[in-house]
């Protein structure tokens, strides 16, 4: 039912002056602490990127190739465990295994046939040595001789003497003579012999010595030569071992297979490419971090070491996993594709049960300051002013 105006008015005029006051007070109390907390109040104010991600702490290692070569084959696949030293591939060896083994087949040759010259340097050395002792024996019996020959001269020409002597006094014939004269004659001759034969032995030594020693100088040069080229052989073994150990490809480090490269059995692969990466295995928190990329605008100046953090992961919901609780560790000062790095440490993990592992995703939000509703409210105006005048 409606009120007439009159009756309306009249109903003003005797409302009480009380309630109207309490409710200007009310509203000014309501203005007052909304004010209060527009200047006095604190909201804390976060540095969000969804660019971040799990790591862990040591580096992945990649695995390259050393060598050009033919992948002959791959020993792992993702996910595969792999302790240091462990063969995770291999090039194709064919080639220098057969280069090895023709090697192996040289020094073989070239060591047997050392052997045979060290043999023959040891007999002829032995050679020379019972040559030069039967020399000096001969040397002795043919001095022997020739002593007695000139012993047996001199009695002949003493013989030869007497019989002259004999002869003029008519004790012996002309005849006897004669042949005293002969004998003596004879037994000279055997002593020019005998001496001859001590000069024709000893050129017999020397030149003897002369050919032993040039033929055992001959065989210590060809030793020499094969000794080089023995050494030449090991040293090319070596470097076609060398050769194949490059074309295994090892694990640098124990760990988990994060990557695979993408040639396959059979292709080329050349020096420096990737063929797999692996991660080091967390054991521990400790073991990992995160690592989130942030717009310069936002990291620079407002991110430090100590602030906290939370991260979501995703594909895990928030509500239902939690959220993981960080700290920074690290700032970056250089720009990297647009980029600032910051590094994160894990808090103590409590009731979340996120599977933690390397390269999970997610996003995170950094305690940055705490400033009042009235700053954000200007900084809020300031940025739209400032797009505006743009």
């Amino acid at each position: 039912m409606t009120l007439p105006f009159r009756t309306t008015l009249e109903s003003l005029a005797h409302d009480s002056p009380r309630g109207t006051a309490l409710a200007v007070l009310s509203a000014a109390s309501l203005l007052a602490v909304w004010c209060g907390w527009l200047f006095l109040g604190r909201v804390s104010v976060y540095a969000v990127t969804d660019a971040a991600r799990i790591e862990v702490r040591l580096a992945p290692h990649p695995v390259e190739a050393t060598v050009d070569g033919r992948l002959a084959a791959v020993h792992v696949h993702l996910r595969s465990q792999v302790h240091v030293g462990e063969v995770i591939a291999e090039l194709d060896r064919e080639p220098e295994r057969l280069e090895q083994r023709k090697a192996e087949v040289r020094l073989e040759r070239l060591s047997h046939e050392l052997a045979a010259v060290r043999s023959a340097i040891e007999v002829t050395t032995q050679g020379i040595d019972r040559a030069r002792e039967a020399s000096r024996d001969a040397l002795r019996v043919a001095s022997a001789e020739r002593a007695q020959a000139d012993a047996a001269a001199e009695l002949a020409v003493l013989e030869a003497d007497a019989a002259e002597a004999l002869m003029k006094t008519g004790h012996l014939s002309q005849l006897e003579r004669a042949e005293s004269e002969s004998a003596a004659r004879q037994q000279r001759s055997l002593a020019e012999a005998r001496t001859l034969q001590i000069d024709l032995l000893r050129s017999a030594e020397r030149s003897g010595a002369t050919d032993r020693t040039t033929k055992v100088t001959d065989l210590h040069r060809e030793e020499v030569h094969l000794e080089g080229a023995i050494a030449e052989t090991r040293a090319e073994i070596a470097q076609l071992d060398d050769a194949i150990a490059r074309r295994l490809i090892f694990a640098p480090i124990s760990g988990e297979i994060g990557e695979l490269g993408t040639a396959q059995v059979g292709s080329f692969v050349t020096e420096g490419e990737r063929i797999a990466t692996v991660v080091p295995t967390a054991t521990t928190v400790d073991d990992l971090r995160i690592v989130a990329e942030y717009e310069p605008r936002d990291a620079l100046g407002r991110i430090e070491p100590g602030q906290t953090a939370m991260m979501r992961c995703d594909g895990f919901p928030w509500l239902q996993y939690g959220s993981l609780q960080a700290r920074v560790e690290r700032v970056g000062n250089e720009i990297r594709e647009g980029r600032i790095r910051t590094e994160l440490s894990l808090g103590p993990i409590t009731t979340v049960s996120i599977p933690l592992q390397h390269g999970l995703p997610g996003s995170i939000r950094i305690r940055v300051e705490e400033v009042s509703p009235w700053t954000l409210l200007i900084r809020a105006v300031s940025e739209i002013v400032t797009q505006k005048s743009k």
